[in-house]
């Protein structure tokens, strides 16, 4: 299987007008945008939550959602319904096992998030199910916080574990990072601060780009 590597611009914003302006700033340079979704449940933030958002973003992108919520099963389908490629839910909510179970139906869509403090292992026995999985360099909730340098040996494990297996790293992103986790075997990066507060979004998204090219040949 070919996978496609890319750079995926974050959007956590309690605002919709804030998420809306963030959208169209990147979706020249991008072909998928990433939105965080909390409801102050499994995270202590809120953000926006109306799937109907997705009506108002740029209709050139693809998106997806990371549910940082104890329950997805109150936003999976009404994110599907507006057009979502692919919703990820964490490892560590409560009943994972039930509503893994519950979504069963459309779990072609539905990725696994390990967060920043949680050992690779217990994702381990899901990697047969579920091809997409999304691997916190922070812990869930917030931009703007320090990378977590096990991140680096996680994603290396997985990819050992599977080479068909989709590796997205989100949280504590920059140039460094990015090559590190690149290196280990992230197909796609997921950055929001990093690329959001830039004087130039267009040239830090070609920069972050570059890294794969760069891995590429020196395989």
């Amino acid at each position: 299987m070919k996978i496609i590597k890319q750079v995926i611009p974050a959007i956590l914003e309690k605002h919709d007008g804030i998420a809306i302006k963030k959208a169209y700033a990147v979706q020249e340079f991008v072909k998928c945008i990433h939105l965080d979704i909390a409801d102050s449940t499994f995270v202590n933030n809120i953000t926006v939550l109306d799937p109907k958002i997705l009506k108002k973003l740029p209709p050139n992108c693809i998106y997806e959602v990371h549910l940082m919520v104890d329950n997805p099963l109150n936003y999976v389908y009404s994110f599907l319904e507006e057009g979502v490629y692919m919703s990820y839910i964490h490892l560590e909510i409560p009943n994972i096992e039930k509503v893994l179970k519950k979504l069963e139906l459309v779990k072609s869509k539905i990725g696994l998030v390990v967060d920043g403090q949680t050992s690779i292992e217990k994702i381990y026995p899901y990697i047969n199910n579920f091809k997409h999985i999304l691997v916190m360099g922070i812990k869930a909730g917030f931009s703007g916080q320090t990378f977590l340098e096990s991140t680096v040996s996680k994603v290396r494990k997985l990819k050992e574990l599977d080479q068909n297996v989709v590796i997205s790293v989100d949280g504590g992103i920059n140039e460094k990072t990015a090559k590190s986790v690149i290196k280990a075997g992230a197909d796609n990066i997921v950055s929001a601060s990093f690329i959001h507060n830039s004087t130039d979004v267009s040239k830090v998204i070609m920069e972050l780009e570059e890294l794969f090219n760069i891995q590429k040949q020196q395989l």
